[in-house]
């Protein structure tokens, strides 16, 4: 297996960078209050609560049985998605 990062402190660099994102995205959302690090794998990361934000190998995305309309209609609106 390739070594992917030379230094820890990049390590702890790009989680920090996801999770400030994975922030910024229930900020924009409006369920600041939500965001916390639900698990993370191998495959994926689960941010939130009540919203679920999910990073994976294709992006960001949302699991629509755990998220509420207004996260919802505010992730697409951000994400630009079905327009």
């Amino acid at each position: 297996m390739t070594k992917l990062f030379t230094y820890e402190s990049d390590k702890e660099a790009v989680a920090e960078a996801l999770a400030n994102m994975a922030k910024e995205i229930f900020t924009a959302c409006r369920a600041e209050s939500d965001y916390c690090v639900q698990s993370v794998s191998d495959d994926y990361i689960v941010f939130g609560g009540v919203n679920r934000l999910m990073l994976t190998h294709y992006g960001w995305s949302i699991s629509n049985s755990h998220c509420t309309p207004r996260f919802k209609t505010l992730f697409k609106e951000l994400f630009k998605i079905g327009t």
